[in-house]
């Protein structure tokens, strides 16, 4: 009876060759669920903003009415989760998350996407000149007038040096809806954002400057530290308001800390774009 230790090393091992002479798998097969279906798209090398590296993407295929939650799940979402535990030669996975949608379901606010949505996933190998053998469980929830958890296990290689075209293309639309990651201080659509307080508590009011879309813009908000804030309450809403902005209300951030310093992720959303950016409140 082999050592387990020994066991493990030579299951790795022959998952390696296998993956080494395995035909490149653009997709993997669909898993049906109630209200949705999820897959994982592996296009291998692809080229984004000027570099070359590894992709993936889980994309999601949902019923009319449906929809699944962004990163950040608004007031009454249920984030996902993705466990690449089993991943062999896998360095790191980075969720590229494509711009978001608010709804409303009659109760609460919640951020996602409907219809279908696909996730870009970066990917590093600890050793480059391997093969990485993705071994993904993704949980997730979709929602219309009730919520339903789903789980999905999904498996997968990519290799430097091979390209899966089809896939490539499907996943380089899905990165050109990321929002652009802006620099803290740098020039934005942001004209000012300064705490405030009432009786429905803490909020920061964030101020947009005049530009086309600004009427149709979203916000979406997060601390840097990775705490999901309640979807931002839009403020001057109609023809005469004047200059649109949101109050982000700092529900989930420890009342110790609400008059502290506190980094704000923000993601502003319009029709021509969207961009990430963080801001620092002294």
């Amino acid at each position: 009876m082999l050592h387990p230790v020994r066991a493990k090393l030579l299951a790795c091992g022959l998952a390696l060759s296998l993956a080494a002479a395995a035909p490149a798998v653009a997709a993997s097969e669909w898993v049906e669920a109630t209200h949705s279906a999820v897959r994982l798209v592996t296009a291998g090398e692809m080229e984004t903003d000027g570099s070359k590296g590894l992709w993936a993407a889980v994309a999601i295929r949902m019923d009319e009415g449906w929809k699944t939650y962004w990163r950040n799940p608004g007031d009454a979402g249920i984030p996902s989760h993705l466990d690449w535990e089993g991943s062999i030669n896998l360095a790191s996975a980075k969720v590229e998350w494509p711009a978001p949608l608010r709804f409303h379901d009659g109760l609460a606010w919640s951020i996602g996407y409907e219809d279908e949505v696909v996730i870009p996933i970066r990917l590093e190998a600890e050793n480059p000149e391997r093969p990485v053998a993705l071994s993904l469980r993704f949980s997730y929830a979709v929602c219309a007038e009730i919520c339903i958890p789903e789980q999905a296990d999904l498996n997968g290689f990519v290799r430097n040096g091979e390209t899966d075209a089809a896939a490539s293309k499907m996943i380089g639309r899905a990165v050109k809806k990321v929002p652009e990651v802006l620099a803290e201080g740098a020039s934005s659509h942001f004209a000012s954002l300064e705490r405030m307080g009432d009786a429905e508590g803490r909020f920061v009011e964030v101020t947009l400057k005049a530009f086309d879309g600004a009427d149709k813009a979203d916000l979406f908000a997060e601390t840097t530290e990775g705490i999901g804030l309640p979807v931002p309450t839009r403020m001057n809403e109609g023809a005469d308001a004047g200059q649109p902005g949101f109050r982000v209300y700092l529900d989930g951030v420890p009342e110790n800390q609400k008059q502290e310093p506190l980094s704000l992720r923000l993601t502003l959303v319009w029709p021509d774009g969207a961009f990430q950016q963080d801001w620092l409140l002294d």
